[in-house]
């Protein structure tokens, strides 16, 4: 069965046998490196000299993480060369070096008057759920663009952004659907209340035109935006359901609970596809990026998914419990508490710790390219920036 330790030795045993087969002949260990023919790898004992050809040197760098490009381009000038020539590559290390070196100070671009209960992000826009209601910021501009009071949508417990729609889940069991689109002020937001559970809506998510709910009996109730109704809940989790992810491509569910196990289901048929079992303490968070997902747990523990086969394919230790997830198609962030943000490589290696001077991470982290954001449960949102220190 696939997993990255296999392709990472399956990458390294092509670079051995490289190495032995392609030695050019009647060479000797000791001799002088010649870069026009090939490449040296020299460590304290061995310098071997071998012939690989320019389409096998870029098969191979393509295969290794960005960790080993960074060591591989210090290798030779044709290793160099064929990294910086192969599209994508040349940026990977210059990414690796930024996360891992660069020096950059936490900058606070906007402060939430009280303490928040979660976040959601969508396209460099923030809502902030606090006492007060919910608060959309825009981190382009670092202003607050919207506020729904909560005499608007009640004591706020769970938001996510579906299209152009803000979509809040409350404590009374209601979510509030609320068209921002070109509305420049509150009084002309349109809000619709649908009544979605008997209790309080921890988590919740949009999707083909409904909104997955989930539920402190363990089910999830699936309502239409079109019809105004739950049309069916789903029944399988044994405990509080505490985050909910949609994964676009294939149309699936992902939700996390109480009960320590992670569930996937085909958001047409509403089927449970599978059923993730591994973490020791209740799922607290879930970040989807193409077929895998990341999910965060009170285990001190974050583990990386396959949807497709259900296998663990790594496990990221922490010191506390995972409280916020994102991924991308070349790192996770996580954080957790207390005041601790970790930047990781698809690889299973840390690249870097990043500490918060206020609060611990609430529920709100996103990171990019050279750029990490991170929601505290102050109110603060604060932001890292690598991106002017790449080469």
């Amino acid at each position: 069965m696939w997993s990255i330790t296999s392709e990472r030795n399956a990458v390294e045993t092509t670079l051995v046998e490289s190495a032995t087969l392609n030695r050019a002949p009647g060479s000797s260990p000791r001799m002088e490196s010649n870069e026009s023919a090939g490449a040296a790898v020299t460590n304290d004992h061995v310098s071997v000299e071998w012939i690989l050809p320019p389409e096998t040197l870029e098969m191979i760098f393509k295969r290794l993480p960005a960790r080993e490009l960074v060591r591989c381009s210090s290798v030779s000038t044709v290793w160099r060369r064929t990294i910086s020539e192969v599209r994508g590559l040349s940026r990977s290390v210059a990414l690796e070096r930024a996360w891992r070196f660069g020096i950059v100070e936490p900058r606070v671009c906007y402060k939430h008057q009280g303490c928040l209960e979660c976040a959601a992000e969508s396209d460099a826009i923030v809502a902030l759920v606090g006492e007060r209601g919910v608060e959309v910021v825009d981190l382009k501009s670092e202003t607050a663009v919207l506020k729904c009071p909560i005499r608007l949508v009640g004591k706020a417990r769970s938001v996510c952004f579906y299209k152009q729609s803000l979509i809040v889940g409350n404590e009374e069991g209601y979510v509030s659907v609320c068209d921002a689109k070109d509305s420049p002020s509150v009084s002309e937001v349109q809000i619709v209340q649908l009544k979605a559970s008997e209790g309080p809506v921890f988590t919740l998510v949009g999707f083909e035109g409904f909104v997955a709910v989930g539920e402190r009996n363990g089910q999830i109730g699936i309502l239409s935006l079109r019809d105004r109704a739950c049309k069916v809940r789903l029944s399988g989790h044994r405990g509080r359901v505490t985050c909910i992810a949609h994964e676009e491509k294939e149309n699936l569910l992902v939700s996390g609970s109480w009960d320590k196990t992670i569930r996937v289901w085909n958001a047409t048929d509403l089927a449970c596809t599978l059923v993730l079992n591994g973490h020791r303490a209740s799922v607290e968070s879930l970040a989807v990026t193409g077929d895998t997902v990341v999910s965060g747990a009170c285990d001190f523990a974050a583990r990386l998914w396959s949807l497709r086969s259900g296998e663990c394919l790594l496990i990221l230790p922490h010191r506390s419990n995972v409280l916020a997830l994102s991924s991308s198609e070349s790192h996770i962030f996580s954080g957790s508490y207390p005041k601790v943000v970790k930047v990781w490589d698809r690889w299973g290696l840390c690249l870097r710790t990043l500490r918060l001077n206020g609060s611990y991470v609430r529920n709100g982290i996103w990171g990019e390219e050279g750029k990490l954001v991170c929601v505290a449960a102050n109110g603060e949102i604060i932001e890292w920036d690598f991106s002017n220190t790449l080469d």
